[in-house]
């Protein structure tokens, strides 16, 4: 096959670039005419993740030379924006790499142009500006590029012809056309769409204009949406599932993927649209059986996570985790990274999230030893964030809405000291907390009987404080405690002592001993409900259930309007345990798992998330 052709494969590549500056030299200038493929990449964090555990697409990892450099420039580079790719011949098939890279000194045997406003990255030894660029290839990027939130690839006529013959195993009428898709993955499946322009290569100016004017204002849906993966109207479909389409024949694989196909074709004057989806169909039957949704793989160790957090948009579930170079990933509902965020510090423990804004839109809140962190949902920093703070924080944050209006209160504790924010970074006037011992875990927030209570430990004292943090309760009776949390049971508070003594306040500060174990012990309570771990054995108000010989912690209560489930997580044997309200054992459980899971129940369902090896993270999802 023409080498050009080869460079067809890194159409599931890298590429990208929206903006065009005034400059001595523009983007375009290093788009060589005999360039075959561009691969725009708009968002580098989920190009990268689809490189790692899309199944087809990782298979770019082993192919030819060029393509394998060009992947890792990507992986050894950190862009601060889009990236774009274009494979062109000389001697022999290279690649310009256009964008802004922040630190190059890891790149050997390249050759590297600095530019105002950009940079080229190269293995042509003979790379250079092109005094004459072709505004019309940019301009037809305009409308495609304006919703992918993964990448965009283009062809020249040739490989655009053999792609169409291989999409639709028939002879076509276009034929003198250039194909762009944009291309979105997840873990399982390539979702294709994009269009055809047939007068690309017209000599005619006027055409040219007319079908960049058509693309620019045309209606058609450029982003492929794999919930509604059809074209209304269409002239040509294809779904034959029995032969195999293999988009990667051009580097030589045998790699066809034969499992699910369906292209369609909507044909048109000027431009035709074009969409697909490829997906491994027998893994889908697989995982509706399981429960099993996706799994994502990470190149570096998982530190922190899997968190299951909500996107405001769609409501669904995503997840967030953090590597051990500190590098913090949002993981979308089909398993693939929307980006990534190296960040100073490991998170502790917790990510709250909140609507700063009372708009609706939710934001990422969460506390490193040294900084309070608030990020948006594509990974920026909100307003003043992050804050940051000499003294090391000690306790993941405490976020409090007393009100349910949205004014949210954060609190900070430091050793014996404690600092209160509002959401947009601003010290709280009016609270003033009197240092005391060192505090043991992070306040919670209790609403009882119409007061306001903020609760926490020290060591010999349980701190019942109000919302100026003044004492609201002062106890009768003292403990010797330990870190373990507090809780609400009814209209007192609970939590255990260093003995391992289970104590009851009142709001009028009495206190009372309601049960004592020998050791290893555990609480966790909502309401009128309360469950205990003691050594191997887990009992509620009425319920008990055995447990196999391990070491349990994070006992926790998940609850929703219909059920209350139970977690326990067994870090001697890595699994996790799950029960219902009665104590029963959860069908499925226990799973194992590197680390503590991660839950959230809905009405009918529940989901989980664990990680299953240092760089590797589960989604599930189960009916109730």
């Amino acid at each position: 096959m023409k080498k050009s052709l080869l460079a067809i494969v890194f159409a599931f590549l890298i590429f990208s670039c929206d903006n065009y500056v005034d400059s001595s030299a523009r983007i375009d200038n290093y788009i060589p005419e005999s360039t075959s493929v561009v691969v725009k990449i708009n968002n580098i964090s989920k190009f990268k993740n689809s490189i790692i555990n899309n199944e087809y697409l990782n298979k770019l990892s082993n192919a030819k030379e060029y393509l394998i450099d060009a992947i890792s420039v990507l992986e050894k580079t950190e862009f601060k924006d889009q990236v774009i790719i274009c494979f062109y011949s000389s001697d022999e098939t290279v690649f310009n790499i256009i964008g802004n890279p922040k630190n190059t000194d890891s790149l050997n045997n390249l050759f590297i142009i600095n530019e105002k406003n950009f940079s080229v990255i190269s293995n042509n030894p003979n790379v250079k500006r092109n005094n004459e660029i072709n505004e019309n290839f940019s301009l037809k990027f305009k409308n495609l590029d304006q919703t992918n939130t993964n990448f965009s690839i283009s062809f020249n006529s040739n490989i655009s012809r053999d792609l169409i013959d291989v999409f639709f195993n028939k002879d076509q009428a276009l034929k003198k056309g250039n194909l762009y898709l944009n291309v979105e993955t997840t873990n399982n499946a390539i979702f294709l769409n994009g269009i055809v322009d047939d007068n690309f290569e017209t000599l005619d100016p006027s055409l040219n204009q007319s079908t960049i004017d058509e693309i620019i204002n045309s209606d058609i849906n450029f982003y492929f949406d794999p919930g509604q993966i059809l074209i209304d109207e269409f002239d040509l479909i294809n779904s034959n599932i029995e032969n195999p389409i293999n988009l990667f024949q051009f580097l030589g694989f045998n790699n066809d993927l034969e499992k699910f196909k369906i292209f369609q074709l909507k044909s048109s004057d000027k431009i035709s649209s074009i969409n697909g989806v490829i997906s491994d169909f027998k893994d889908d039957q697989k995982n509706s059986r399981d429960n099993f949704e996706y799994e994502t793989k990470l190149k570096n160790n998982i530190t922190v996570g899997p968190i299951i957090v909500k996107n405001h948009i769609n409501k669904k579930s995503e997840l967030i985790v953090q590597d051990e170079n500190n590098i913090l990933y949002l993981i979308n509902s089909s398993g693939q990274i929307e980006w990534s965020k190296k960040i100073e510090g490991q998170v502790l423990n917790e990510i709250h999230q909140i609507d700063s804004y009372k708009n609706g839109k939710l934001q990422y809140l969460f506390a490193t030893k040294n900084k309070l962190h608030l990020i948006d949902r594509k990974g920026r920093n909100v307003g003043k964030f992050p804050l940051k703070f000499n003294d090391i924080i000690t306790q993941p944050i405490s976020v409090f809405d007393y009100d349910k209006n949205k004014n949210y209160r954060i609190l900070i504790t430091q050793n014996n000291e404690l600092f209160m924010f509002d959401s947009k970074g601003n010290r709280v006037r009016g609270f003033n907390y009197i240092k005391n011992d060192k505090i043991l875990n992070s306040p919670k927030h209790f609403r009882i009987s119409n007061k306001d209570l903020i609760v926490f430990k020290t060591k010999n004292d349980l701190k019942i404080i109000n919302r100026r943090g003044r004492p609201r309760i002062e106890t009768k009776t003292k403990f010797d405690f330990s870190s373990e949390k507090v809780f609400r049971f009814g209209n007192a508070i609970v939590t255990q002592t260093d003995k391992n003594e289970i104590i009851e306040v009142d709001l009028k500060g009495n206190v009372k001993i309601i049960d004592a174990y020998s050791s290893d012990m555990n609480l966790t309570s909502i309401e009128n409900f309360m469950v205990i771990k003691n050594g191997n054995s887990l009992f509620s108000n009425k319920n008990k259930s055995e447990l196999k010989f391990g070491k349990y912690n994070n006992l926790k209560i998940y609850n929703s309007e219909e059920f209350i489930l139970i977690s326990v997580f067994d870090y001697q044997n890595k699994e996790g345990y799950l029960f219902d309200q009665n104590l029963n054992l959860i069908d499925g459980f226990p799973i194992k798992s590197e680390s503590f899971i991660d839950y959230y129940l809905n009405k009918n369902y529940f989901e989980f998330a664990l990680k299953t090896e240092n760089k590797s993270i589960k989604f599930y999802k189960k009916s109730i």
